[in-house]
């Protein structure tokens, strides 16, 4: 059978309630093929006339057949995949966020915690340098005020000492005498 009429008998054995194949013409790629029942008669046709190239043709669709079941399960396992992945992520996104805003309070109220720590130890610094102060001051009072006093002390002491010299001396003479 030529060529031309091979393309014939397949557009005659094709049934009317089918359609052409979807896209054609449009640059898209088939989706369905033909239908199965005409593949099979198509197949059955062409081993009637020649045993080989039928039992080929069912070879290669069997494999065809595999081959878009294999794809189309590798699909829909993808397309589950990256639906669970986008899912996760979200997830994973809100979690993240969550513990974001956790650790952002969490260092704002340390930073105020540091705040009122550095604070305190300011006015314990200042009131011990000003007991610090008010302490040298009293010092200094009381080590002016113990020089003076024994200041005092070496001056009574040298006075009474000379007055007790002059005592002892004034016995030994005995008393005096007008001249």
């Amino acid at each position: 059978m030529p060529i031309a009429s091979k393309s014939t008998v397949l557009v005659q054995l094709r049934p009317r309630s089918v359609p052409a194949l979807p896209g054609a013409g449009t640059g898209a790629p088939p989706t369905g093929a033909l239908c199965p029942s005409f593949q099979d008669e198509l197949i059955r046709e062409i081993t009637i006339n020649c045993a080989e190239r039928g039992l080929l043709l069912l070879r290669v669709r069997d494999e065809i057949q595999m081959t878009l079941a294999a794809y189309q399960a590798l699909y829909e396992s993808s397309a589950a995949f990256s639906m669970r992945s986008a899912l996760q992520a979200a997830q994973g996104k809100s979690d993240m966020e969550t513990r974001i805003a956790e650790l952002e309070k969490e260092k704002r109220e340390l930073e105020q915690q540091v705040s009122e720590q550095k604070a305190k130890c300011e006015a314990i610094e200042k009131r011990e340098k000003e007991k610090q102060r008010i302490e040298e001051k009293n010092h200094a009072e009381e080590v002016q005020f113990l020089k003076q006093l024994n200041q005092q002390l070496k001056c009574v002491s040298t006075g009474q000492t000379a007055k007790h010299r002059i005592q002892r001396v004034q016995p030994r003479l005995g008393p005096e005498r007008p001249t």
